[in-house]
């Protein structure tokens, strides 16, 4: 562990308190509690508004695909799932069900897009300014032919309150913004990029990445890793900790991997036989 300079980490911190209280008001604004569950109020920011919304399907649906380079998800909370599936054919499904079994409001409803080899998701219908509240604690699944998860170029995911999992999924990047939910990606990845507030993120890699960057306020990192794994790890933390299962770190590992916090913890593992 490489120590930074004291003005450069209270700078860090300043910034990392701007962005902390920025994001904290757009989730606020966006997002209220009534009778203990979510209400999303639908303004348009975080991603909620985009483009060619005339070119989405709207709801459950299916993509033939001969291959996939491309995943880009902007979700809001609930939970998401991207898991792979054997299921015979080349199908991408989108899926999705409401809380208890709850009707999902069309204007709510999962959109999904898939043109050359590159598959979008948003959670809702496209929309400036939305004024009614809707229960919108939903769960989603994108389940991609086990012959097509193994080789993707992107994963993208901009992220609210959501859990997202993304399971046995072989990627080259992976990058994340996200709020307050729990981000966790279990697979193979060579480049990996979070950025997060109060959410923990979760890394399992069966190979060991090129390039870890993690900027976090208050959430925890978990990576887990070969434990023949070589690496170099800068930690730049105000009141976080380090633990570190491998003996030594190599300072001269072409592996960067780089992890700020205000005060959550990094704790890097060896994967189990």
């Amino acid at each position: 562990m490489q120590e930074k300079s004291k003005a450069g980490a209270i700078v860090r911190l300043v910034l990392s308190v701007v962005i902390f209280f920025m994001l904290l008001s757009c989730l606020l604004f966006g997002i209220m509690k009534k009778d203990g569950k979510n209400f999303f109020i639908n303004f348009g920011f975080g991603g909620l508004h985009y483009s060619d919304e005339d070119k989405y399907i709207v709801g459950n649906t299916s993509f033939h695909a001969s291959e996939l380079e491309e995943i880009h998800i902007d979700w809001v909370d609930g939970q998401l799932n991207v898991v792979p599936v054997d299921n015979g054919d080349d199908k991408i499904l989108i899926s999705e069900a409401g809380e208890q079994g709850k009707e999902i409001p069309s204007d709510n409803k999962i959109r999904s897009r898939f043109e050359n080899g590159i598959l979008t998701v948003h959670y809702c219908s496209s929309s400036w300014f939305s004024f009614g509240h809707h229960d919108t604690n939903k769960t989603a699944y994108i389940s991609i032919p086990k012959q097509l998860a193994h080789d993707i170029k992107i994963i993208e995911v901009d992220n609210v309150s959501a859990d997202v999992y993304m399971d046995n999924l072989t990627a080259k990047e992976v990058e994340i913004d996200n709020v307050s939910g729990e981000v966790s990606f279990d697979g193979a990845v060579t480049d990996f990029d979070m950025e997060t507030v109060s959410g923990n993120c979760k890394l399992k890699s069966t190979t060991t990445p090129n390039d870890i960057s993690v900027d976090a306020v208050s959430g925890d990192t978990f990576i887990t890793v070969p434990a023949q794994s070589d690496f170099c790890a800068e930690t730049d933390s105000v009141s976080g900790e380090l633990l570190n299962e491998f003996s030594t770190i190599s300072k001269n590992s072409n592996n960067k991997w780089e992890f700020d916090s205000v005060s959550g913890d990094v704790e890097i593992r060896k994967l189990s036989n």
